[in-house]
């Protein structure tokens, strides 16, 4: 997987290939809708024997105007899962600042079909993009053909929102059902025993859980989202897996 940055000029130029099959999405955790749409981006890639990429954000736009960080999981996490999982030919990252989200609807397709090569979109049906949000799944139908993008029907229990109610409520299981893995968190030690959560915001429900530490389950007391273990002492930054509340 080769990820590169985007700003959405007609300078940039990438040695893609005649065709590329995209999904487009932030991808927040990763949850089983968000499988579906990559699963059907890589199939359709192996179907057609053509280059496929993952088109995300470097934060959602709304965070970005907001001047507020609400991501689920911490980009690094994502990214890597994404790799080890799905392994695309390449990860494009919008980066996201006052010039591309002032990108017109009719300027984002064109730096689709000119720049990126793309030939058949993968999409929820929720997906909103150019200035203000303009641009819509019909405005893709019409420019790459019906044919051509593929739209998956957004799922309410299926969605990031859901899932941090259910981390909130320390239903730690059913969101671990509902991403279809254990959802993962990365800690920053700061002193002997005592970690917090980084690069993710989210409330969790203060409560013991049982986590998976260097492939061990370990007990931890969470508070205030911060990590306390009785018996664990790490040196360095640490990536856990969230198995329950006990």
């Amino acid at each position: 997987m080769e990820k590169k940055e985007l700003y959405l000029t007609n300078e940039e130029q990438f040695n893609i290939g005649n065709t590329n099959i995209i999904c487009i999405g932030f991808f927040d955790g990763l949850h089983k809708l968000h499988r579906q749409i990559i699963d059907k981006t890589k199939q359709l890639a192996q179907e057609f024997n053509e280059k496929w990429s993952i088109v995300t954000f470097s934060e959602k736009v709304s965070d970005f105007l907001s001047k507020q960080h609400n991501q689920f999981q911490s980009k690094i996490i994502k990214y890597s899962n994404i790799e080890q999982q799905y392994n695309p030919d390449y990860l494009f990252e919008i980066q996201v600042n006052q010039n591309t989200i002032s990108i017109d609807k009719d300027q984002f397709i064109s730096y689709l079909k000119n720049n990126l090569n793309v030939n058949k979109i993968v999409v929820g049906s929720d997906f909103a993009f150019g200035h203000m949000g303009k641009g819509h799944v019909d405005d893709l139908v019409a420019a790459f053909g019906q044919e051509n993008v593929i739209v998956f029907q957004r799922v309410s229990t299926y969605s990031t929102t859901d899932l941090k109610e259910l981390l909130k409520d320390g239903e730690i299981e059913q969101l671990n059902e509902k991403m279809g893995q254990n959802y993962q968190i990365q800690l920053e030690n700061t002193h002997e025993g005592h970690f917090k959560i980084i690069d993710t915001f989210v409330q969790i429900k203060n409560a013991n859980y049982v986590l998976l530490v260097d492939g061990k389950e370990m007990i931890a007391q969470f508070d205030r989202n911060k990590v306390f273990f009785k018996d664990y002492i790490a040196k360095q930054n640490i990536i856990v897996e969230m198995i329950k509340k006990v």
